[in-house]
């Protein structure tokens, strides 16, 4: 295979997975991440930050493919925004401001976005 035609190849794959993954996937996954953050809203912050950061890894190791790179930076705000939500529902002081957010993930950082499977590889395979 040529090289002009691997790099259509790889846009095209790239163009087909973005219409393959629709939001409902992503929405699926939030809502088993709200869920999860329900459970555990009254354990250890700690102990939260690390059952987030192993399923925000595994979503990463899954759709973590070249192109999907936005995408996962949005499923890693969404997880953010709802952690915060649970985390304000801990007490009666009132919500978690995004100034404290933000403080806490400076301690307990999620995994930055990871392009884990490059569609280039796959076709300079080919």
């Amino acid at each position: 295979m040529e090289v002009a035609q691997r790099v259509l190849l790889c846009e095209f794959v790239r163009r087909l997975l973005t219409l393959l993954v629709p939001c409902s996937l992503q929405g699926r996954a939030l809502k088993r991440i709200g869920a999860y953050c329900r459970e555990v809203m009254h354990r250890p912050i700690k102990e939260q930050w690390e059952g987030l950061k192993r399923k925000v890894q595994g979503h990463y190791g899954y759709y973590g493919i070249t192109g999907n790179a936005e995408a996962l930076g949005r499923f890693r705000y969404e997880v953010t925004r709802i952690w915060r939500y649970w985390l304000g529902r801990r007490g009666a002081k009132g919500g978690v401001t995004w100034e404290k957010m933000h403080r806490w993930l400076e301690w307990f950082p999620l995994p930055q976005v990871q392009v884990v499977h490059s569609v280039y590889r796959l076709a300079a395979k080919l």
